[in-house]
């Protein structure tokens, strides 16, 4: 991944520090949504696979 950061600190003519802080804010925010067991969309999957379960189960009351 050395390259890539160097890749873009050349292409955006800032340093290499700053580079490294963008890329690694990326890397971060990925894991960060789609982490397996904590991320942002695989919660969001869990919660609606409750929602439908729930639905499936419960009887309709009027």
């Amino acid at each position: 991944m050395s390259g890539g950061k160097q890749w873009l600190a050349s292409w955006l003519d800032s340093s290499i520090a700053g580079a490294m802080t963008a890329v690694s804010g990326v890397l971060f925010l990925l894991a960060f949504l789609f982490s397996p067991r904590h991320g942002v969309v695989a919660k969001a999957i869990a919660q609606r696979r409750v929602r439908v379960q729930n639905r499936q189960t419960k009887p309709a009351s009027h």
